[in-house]
């Protein structure tokens, strides 16, 4: 969905990504393996594309493609619900692997509960 890792420069663009392999609804399907891997811009935190490799994965593609679209950063993404289980847990585990490689320095107010001790 939206731009392919051949398309981005590798100096602006930081990757996250997350193995199916522990994601709860994965296991319970007997589909866990995988992988959700995101691309954004190291500066302004915007989603520019992503890469999915998942067994009943349209969904999430789906989702995947509405925040690329919106132009959502990784802080707004990860301000969703994001509930238990579901394979969007493997989106939400992709994005706080990406988190710490974009150089945006969330303020409180926009950092998800669980980060705010982090900051």
């Amino acid at each position: 969905m939206g731009a392919s890792l051949a398309d981005l420069d590798p100096d602006t663009t930081a990757i996250g990504e997350m193995r199916l392999g522990p994601v709860g609804r994965a296991l319970v399907m007997g589909a866990n393996r995988g992988i959700v891997r995101l691309y954004a811009d190291k500066i302004s935190g915007v989603l520019l594309g992503a890469t999915l490799v998942a067994e009943r994965g349209e969904n999430l593609a789906h989702l995947l493609a509405w925040c690329i679209s919106e132009n959502m950063t990784v802080l707004q993404m990860l301000r969703k619900p994001f509930y238990h289980p579901t394979m969007e847990e493997a989106l939400q585990g992709a994005l706080r692997d990406l988190l710490p490689k974009v150089e945006l320095v969330p303020e409180l107010s926009d950092a998800p509960v669980e980060l705010e001790a982090l900051s």
